[in-house]
């Protein structure tokens, strides 16, 4: 099911968003940042560690919109692409995990060099430390 706020419903069409961001419109510009930033720091939370972090997060993307502006394609939607510069800023600052791969253990010895479960082949970089199947 698809949520559509009763902001997005007065947001103008995407080619009609995108004209007037690179016309400079502040008042499209302030009606973008309204309409959206609450969900951009739902979103932000998800990537890091506190709420100041997460409105620097959201504002970067702001400013990563008025950069990139001139060079959006079209290929996807206003919104998606904004979530997407959210996500690009927020990566490199997620918390990581200390620490490094797990310690092998007595398991793997137990079942001939291979984890117990499929938990030990997930590493704590959240990626598999092997691949898992021929396409990964």
């Amino acid at each position: 099911m698809l949520v559509v706020s009763v902001a997005d419903e007065a947001l103008p069409a995407d080619a009609v968003i995108v004209a007037r961001l690179r016309q400079r419109d502040e008042a499209m510009f302030a009606a973008l940042i309204d309409a959206w930033s609450p969900g951009l720091l739902r979103a932000a939370r998800a990537f890091v560690a506190d709420e100041h972090a997460a409105q620097d997060v959201v504002q970067e993307t702001w400013l990563g919109v008025l950069r990139g502006i001139a060079t959006f394609e079209g290929r996807s939607s206003v919104r998606t692409w904004v979530y997407r510069i959210l996500a690009a800023v927020a990566w490199p600052s997620r918390p990581r995990p200390t620490g490094g791969r797990p310690p092998s253990g007595s398991r793997e010895k137990q079942t001939g060099g291979r984890p117990a479960s499929v938990t030990a082949w997930f590493w704590w970089s959240r990626c598999w430390s092997t691949p898992r199947c021929r396409w990964c």
